[in-house]
């Protein structure tokens, strides 16, 4: 029996198991400290990812709550003037055509930068334009031709640049007559 370990240890001197064996302590410590702490460090590393990853989507999901609270406060403001103050069928489907027609007037000479209809106390249109002076005297005058149940509440122009032909922003607002 002594002969076959002797002769094992022989055979395994000359392959790559006699070499390792043959190396300083220090290599193999060095060698087996490295591989269990690979073996400890992936767990670790997937615990500080995860953790990361879950504080984000907190972080996101606290976001994502708070806007949804906006939003219900909206929702719920809205629902209670609507309760109070219904849209009539009738105003309903005069506002549309109206709406069609600003879009066709603006025909791309003029930008709208906000276009909404505020149904508080009046019903009231507010437009806001970017453009040049003339296309703006245009579709007023077309606008308050074709539609004579609009009427200006209020107008404000401001010029953008200080040349002859400069671009201007308006800010109109009108009032839907119901009357008329």
């Amino acid at each position: 029996m002594r002969g076959l370990i002797n002769e094992i240890v022989q055979k395994s001197a000359q392959s790559w198991f006699g070499r390792w064996l043959r190396l300083p302590q220090m290599v193999h410590a060095t060698f087996w400290l490295s591989s269990l702490s690979a073996v400890i460090f992936l767990p670790v590393f997937r615990y500080v990812e995860n953790n990361h990853e879950r504080h984000r989507l907190d972080t996101e999901l606290s976001f994502q709550q708070q806007e949804w609270d906006k939003q219900e406060k909206i929702f719920q403001a809205l629902k209670q003037k609507l309760g109070t103050q219904q849209l009539s069928p009738e105003l309903a489907n005069s506002v549309l055509p109206i709406n069609q027609h600003v879009q066709t007037l603006l025909n791309g000479r003029l930008r709208a930068l906000d276009l909404r209809w505020d149904f508080s106390q009046q019903t009231l249109l507010h437009l806001s334009l970017q453009g040049y002076f003339v296309d703006l005297q245009q579709f007023l005058t077309a606008l308050l031709r074709d539609i004579p149940i609009l009427s200006v509440t209020q107008l404000s122009i401001e010029k953008l640049d200080e040349e002859e032909n400069a671009s201007i922003t308006g800010e109109l607002i009108f009032q839907l007559n119901k009357d008329k």
